[in-house]
């Protein structure tokens, strides 16, 4: 059919380009740091920086989902702004201990060990969870989500795969000894830290060009030693995604949206949350649940004022935010700051057949939606709204 050529020929258009801005980052990187053609900013790391600017510009026009258009409006934002202008108009030394102390520049800092913004990432991530930085702050992650994002579909998925993440332990490791060596510093601390930039660097852009082949995560997933050093502090901080078990119905779709192959339902089914070190907190499984089941949580969960939050968050939703409403909890059955004139409004759904078509609202009052409800059922749940 013509619509189907053309959006195959639509799509594979955006490949080729996507392809196209990782290869021309390669190429910047390969000249700044070996080949040195030209002295041109157009050429060199920051290459990856004006990819993805371009790039980012066009996944926001695309995207539909509202919560990833807005992190990759903000994740494009900061690269250009954060990790590529600043650096570029300013070139301002920021705090640091030991080797890098008068070295570190302000934009170009998050990874390397000892310095006020690597100090600061580490206090958000222990909040926040990594998607402090590997969602919403990192170049690593804009190239993965704008131009890597054509070939998401491309993503490998199974139990080897899953396994293969402990990979990453071998770049943390030489990264964790640089803490010291840098801190100390050691006579050679010179020579280590371009060792291990140099390996880092090459690994890294080498990853760009099998993206088409793995999934646009492969360096997140397998070989990032900063994102593992953020997910060490994702298990130790207050992050992690809660799950209802209870409303799952083992669609798998969690899972299939996950970008780093995480086998998300199967922690739901058997956890009944997500805590482990990989999530880098895209929110996809989330967003994209059709029962709810997902939800973050961190540090802010601990300043919840009532343990009714989450009925009125669903409240929000019918439109009902700003009036006061009865709450009938599941755990005490209690109706509190009740106001009859409100719900009146919402009877006949509550108490008829018609239930089952409100079915937030429903699970909200937690009544039974079920379309033969008995008389008396529904007397005894009238009674329960609107007496007294």
């Amino acid at each position: 059919m013509p619509g189907q050529k053309t959006y195959k020929f639509k799509g594979l258009t955006i490949k080729v380009l996507s392809y196209l801005g990782l290869v021309y980052a390669v190429i910047g990187w390969l000249n700044e740091v070996l080949f040195q053609w030209t002295s041109s900013p157009l050429l060199s790391h920051y290459s990856e920086y004006i990819a993805i600017g371009i790039f980012g510009i066009y996944r926001v026009a695309v995207e539909k989902n509202p919560y990833t258009k807005k992190k990759i409006a903000v994740l494009t934002a900061m690269v250009l702004g954060f990790w590529a202008l600043l650096p570029y108009l300013f070139s301002l030394t920021e705090p640091a201990l030991g080797y890098y102390s008068g070295k570190a520049i302000w934009g170009r800092s998050l990874h390397v060990p000892m310095t006020l913004t690597f100090f600061v990432s580490i206090l958000l991530v222990l909040l926040f969870g990594r998607r402090a930085v590997c969602s919403w702050n990192c170049p690593c992650v804009g190239t993965r989500d704008t131009m890597g994002a054509a070939f998401r579909k491309k993503t490998i998925k199974s139990e080897k795969a899953w396994k293969f993440r402990h990979l990453k332990w071998m770049l943390t490791s030489f990264y964790f000894a640089l803490f010291v060596v840098v801190l100390l510093p050691f006579p050679k601390a010179k020579l280590l830290v371009d060792v291990f930039s140099g390996i880092v660097g090459v690994i890294y852009f080498a990853s760009f060009l099998f993206i088409p082949l793995t999934g646009n995560r492969n360096w997140c997933r397998w070989l990032c030693p900063y994102g593992q050093t953020f997910g060490v502090l994702n298990k130790a901080g207050f992050y992690k995604i809660k799950a209802d078990k209870e409303k799952c119905i083992s669609c798998g779709k969690c899972t299939k949206e996950c970008d780093m192959g995480i086998p998300v339902q199967h922690l739901v089914e058997t956890k009944g949350e997500v805590n482990v070190s990989d999530c880098v907190g895209c929110g996809r499984c989330i967003t994209n649940c059709p029962k709810e089941v997902l939800s973050f949580s961190d540090v802010r969960n601990l300043f919840k004022r009532t343990p009714s939050s989450v009925e009125y968050g669903r409240l929000k939703d019918v439109g009902l935010q700003g009036k006061e409403f009865n709450v009938i909890t599941s755990s005490t059955q209690k109706i509190e700051n009740r106001k009859p004139s409100i719900l009146e409004h919402f009877k006949d759904d509550l108490i008829n057949s018609s239930l089952e078509a409100n079915q937030s609202t429903c699970e909200l009052l937690d009544l039974n939606p079920e379309e033969n409800m008995k008389q008396g059922e529904k007397e005894h749940v009238e009674s329960q709204i609107f007496s007294q």
